[in-house]
């Protein structure tokens, strides 16, 4: 259920040390990645343990009381989020949908069920609502706030207990390793991210994610608390295998064996090259533009198709 912040890698894109992401996986297009179409070709993820979902199935089990699952706001063929378009495909009582964060406004009452029809940035825009407060050692404080969406429960109000209204999308559950902090505002980060090379130090990070799942059960899920169950470890195990981003990209007209995949002619986009080679070389403060031995010539995928290259000529338009 993780809710990350994420690391944008393009065309790329419990608790203890045995819960960090395994080594080297299999070769493009083997049995441990999975396609899904999409708008500019085909994404792909690949699981470097085979989408195994533990024993209790943790990251697709309910083990709420709202019918959610982690994978409801995580979508495999959403890049492990999930968009406008996939929201609007479905039922209108989806758990989705829940008035718990999944309506535009807070229920008036216990007895509102999951209903599309008042969960419009859902289905326009795919964000979730959070409600959040302004702390009390902060050194500013709430001076007014607006109501666009007229809610009976208003943004700032005492009924909301002060809090605001924050809509964001659900960041991937998938290429985790790259995190330096857990959540769009580090709120989940309780120990400072440590990662290093060859997966290295990852016990922070397992640790972190591990109490954000357990905040998703209770808060998104309106579950149970799962903290230092099996399940807990089994949904940071399946989430911590997974890598994804483009694995194709479309072009105009047929090509021979279908579109071209981000990893040929010398190039290195698609998932093996990130979960083998980026993610393994990977630490946290790689590159720091502060430190020495910055250098602003690092994304280097598909040098092997600039023109400064000695084949340049002989490459189609395609490639």
């Amino acid at each position: 259920m993780a809710q990350s912040r994420l690391v944008v890698v393009l065309a790329l894109s419990g608790l203890t040390a045995w819960l960090a992401p395994n080594g080297p996986v299999a070769a493009e297009g083997g049995s441990s990645i999975r396609t899904d179409s999409d708008s500019a070709g085909s994404l792909a993820t690949l699981s470097t343990n085979n989408f195994n979902a533990g024993a209790t199935n943790g990251f697709f089990a309910n083990v709420g009381t709202n019918g959610r699952t982690c994978n409801t706001c995580h979508v495999e063929a959403n890049g492990w989020s999930f968009t406008p378009q996939h929201a609007q495909s479905l039922s209108s009582t989806d758990p989705l949908f829940t008035p718990n964060d999944g309506s535009d406004c807070p229920a008036t009452s216990s007895s509102q069920k999951a209903n599309s029809a008042v969960s419009s940035e859902v289905l326009k825009y795919g964000l979730i609502r959070i409600m959040i407060g302004i702390p009390s050692s902060a050194n500013f404080q709430l001076a007014s706030a607006t109501n666009p969406k007229n809610c009976a429960i208003a943004p700032g109000s005492s009924s909301a207990g002060g809090q605001l209204f924050m809509f964001r999308r659900p960041p991937p559950s998938a290429n985790l390793i790259f995190l330096s902090a857990v959540m769009w505002d580090g709120r989940e980060t309780l120990q400072a991210i440590t990662t290093q090379q060859n997966f290295q130090s990852t016990g922070s990070l397992t640790f972190d994610l591990s109490d954000q799942d357990n905040g998703a059960t209770v808060g998104h899920a309106q579950g149970p608390s799962i903290a230092g169950t099996q399940t807990d470890a089994d949904m940071v195990a399946f989430e911590t295998d997974l890598y994804t981003g483009q694995g194709t990209y479309s072009v105009q007209g047929n090509q021979p064996g279908g579109d071209p995949p981000l990893y040929q002619d010398g190039a290195h986009g698609g998932v093996n090259h990130l979960a083998n080679q980026v993610a393994q070389g990977f630490f946290v403060g790689i590159n720091d533009p502060l430190k020495p031995g910055f250098t602003n010539a690092n994304f280097n995928l598909y040098a092997a198709g600039e023109p400064t290259i000695s084949g340049y000529p002989n490459l189609t338009s395609v490639q």
